[in-house]
């Protein structure tokens, strides 16, 4: 087993590009995310047999295949526009996720209200929102119907996301919420699950991060398919590199124990380290895998 690294760690470039920085690092085990050039979907698909005959293993993630016209990907959406872009998206995804044979395909839960990115990447959201009861239906209507379009060799997973400090703007952000978000759909959808993000609701929503996390792991552990390592300070998604002393590395190393057939894909989100923090990174998570 061998740790993924994800190509957001390379953003603004072609995918191609982003693939060969993550290559010099973590070798033929990538995930491809986002934010990257716009390509058609045939150019997409030279790209990845390209990289698939080389022995190229693949892993994809939220907001990709990029869009022509940029916007916020969110399966909670109650406007008719957002929804069928996001569903457009979604099976440009699955489509390029059986051309790489990529096993997951992950995406963000959903948010509560419309968004746009902002220069520095982080979303700014509206002021006018649904209800948390709202946005959830949408999202579990939503992925019970984009199921029906998913490849059979392919599973659909599902990320936790975070409050701001100041509001809340996001679903599935506690173990309660995964919880119930997962009990109301099909045993088939799995979990993406971000530690950075745990711990910055852990500390926003003010509860156990390592209780909740004990909690997932015994009632969920066969629905977890990929986890997402990258620190913060606890209040901000800071994508940064991995530390030698993290709290992360003892998760890792208890989920890794019980994987026994090696189901579960680990992937680094440092979007804001250095090539040497990157690799270090790498080389600490490889340190628990191998």
């Amino acid at each position: 087993m061998t740790v993924y690294l994800s190509t957001s760690c390379y953003g603004r470039i072609s995918v191609s590009n982003a693939i060969k920085q993550c290559q010099k690092i973590a070798g033929n085990f990538v995930e491809i995310s986002a934010p990257h050039d716009y390509q058609s979907m045939d150019d997409l698909k030279e790209v990845l047999k390209g990289f698939r005959d080389k022995g190229v293993n693949f892993a994809l993630h939220n907001y990709f295949p990029a869009p022509k016209s940029p916007f916020v990907l969110n399966m909670a959406a109650s406007d008719s526009i957002t929804y069928n872009k996001t569903e457009e998206l979604i099976k440009n995804a699955f489509c390029l996720a059986d051309y790489a044979e990529s096993p997951i395909y992950g995406i963000h839960a959903g948010y509560l209200a419309k968004a746009k990115a902002g220069e520095d990447g982080y979303f700014i959201f509206s002021d006018e929102e649904e209800s948390y009861k709202t946005a959830l239906e949408n999202t579990i209507k939503f992925v019970n119907n984009i199921l029906k379009y998913k490849p059979k060799n392919l599973t659909f997973i599902i990320e936790n996301l975070f409050p701001s400090p100041k509001k809340r703007h996001s679903l599935n952000c506690s173990y309660e919420e995964i919880k119930e978000l997962m009990n109301s759909l099909p045993n088939e959808v799995g979990i993406l699950l971000d530690l950075g993000h745990f711990n910055i609701s852990s500390n926003i929503l003010g509860f156990n991060r390592h209780k909740a996390l004990d909690k997932l792991v015994n009632n969920f552990f066969g629905r977890i398919k990929e986890i997402h390592i990258s620190e913060n300070n606890g209040f901000k998604d800071e994508h940064l590199a991995v530390k030698e002393n993290s709290w992360q590395l003892e998760i890792i190393k208890d989920i890794s124990s019980q994987d026994i057939n090696k189901n579960i894909i680990y992937c680094i989100e440092a979007r804001k380290a250095t090539e040497k923090e990157i690799l270090n990174s790498v080389n600490l998570v490889n340190s628990i895998l191998n």
